[in-house]
């Protein structure tokens, strides 16, 4: 039996699959499976997962006849099929830094009452193949042990891709923060795609169903009312989904929520700007300060990260140097 059981959901992945496993077969941690779950890829991606296959019998793949929108549904069959007494995902163009799983795996380990390992990330842009930021939520970020999806359950498919927040939230109502640890030292390379992020914010369609996929993660927990800070944060991104996508006064609605909640100034700032010229000029306003943001704040984070963890960033721009 697996110590640890590494969950891989992919779809479409061809030329980053390959770089994902290999990352976890070069850990120095080596008691684990991988498990990828393809999401009905329509190019050579499950091919290029049975190659590997062929030389590592650790190596399990499902395979979905029909893509079922999202991560959510191929991480609980990868947990439903994994065998190893922790579960640790990667999404399949991420990658693992050799000691990820050793680390976090003795955490777990040598402290009983701590069932979650997470941690933070060098974030590298698709394109450039340069890191741009230091940041922390991802589920390739996880190790947990795998009891805690019985108890809390698995990720909600009515949400999709967003259900890692809302299933952390749940989990943290059932058992509160002090059993989570969080390593900042970054042990993961995660891939950022910036053109999928301009499509995700300024397509009105897909604007409109983040909104709501945010909304309904509010509305489906109502323990959610403890949290009053977590629950401000996601009311504001809500709300500036639903000015991105046209519906300013939903938007407006939803910023008043959250600063009602919990005082915030992503949510002040976002509603008076939505004032600005009937919300005309929305768009353009917070693509400046997004474009603001990732250009001072992301960098100066990152430098700072890579100042006060030079052995992490030395060996994650090896990896990007030899894998991406």
């Amino acid at each position: 039996m697996p110590k640890i059981s590494v969950i891989i959901p992919t779809y479409n992945r061809e030329k980053t699959i390959a770089s994902s496993i290999k990352s976890v077969l070069n850990q120095t941690f080596q008691d684990f499976e991988i498990i990828v779950i393809d999401d009905g890829s329509r190019d050579q991606t499950i091919e290029v997962v049975r190659n590997y296959q062929k030389k590592d019998k650790r190596i399990k793949l499902f395979c979905l006849n029909k893509n079922s929108g999202g991560p959510v549904e191929p991480r609980n069959i990868g947990i439903e099929n994994s065998q190893g007494e922790y579960i640790a995902f990667l999404d399949s163009d991420d990658l693992y830094l050799p000691d990820n799983l050793r680390i976090k795996s003795e955490i777990l380990d040598k402290n009983n009452q701590v069932e979650i390992v997470s941690g933070f990330s060098w974030v590298v842009e698709n394109t450039s193949k340069k890191i741009v930021d230091y940041w922390f939520f991802s589920p390739s970020n996880w190790l947990v042990r795998k009891k805690v999806f019985k108890e809390v359950g698995v990720f909600k498919k009515e949400q999709n891709s967003s259900d890692e927040m809302g299933w952390i939230l749940r989990y943290r109502i059932l058992k509160g923060i002090f059993r989570e640890c969080l390593i900042k030292e970054p042990l993961i390379v995660y891939r950022w795609h910036k053109d999928q992020l301009t499509k995700l914010f300024f397509q009105k369609e897909k604007a409109i169903l983040k909104a709501k996929i945010l909304k309904s993660l509010i509305e489906d927990i109502n323990e959610l009312r403890i949290f009053k800070k977590d629950q401000a944060i996601i009311l504001s991104k809500a709300g500036n989904f639903y000015c991105l996508g046209g519906e300013i006064k939903k938007g407006r609605e939803a910023f008043l929520e959250s600063l009602n909640m919990h005082f915030n100034w992503f949510s002040l700032f976002l509603f008076l700007f939505s004032f600005i010229g009937g919300g005309k000029y929305y768009k353009k306003i917070e693509k400046f300060l997004r474009f603001f943001y990732q250009n001072l704040i992301w960098h100066s984070r990152k430098f700072l990260a890579s100042l006060r963890y030079r052995n992490s960033y030395k060996i994650a721009l090896n990896i990007i140097n030899n894998f991406i």
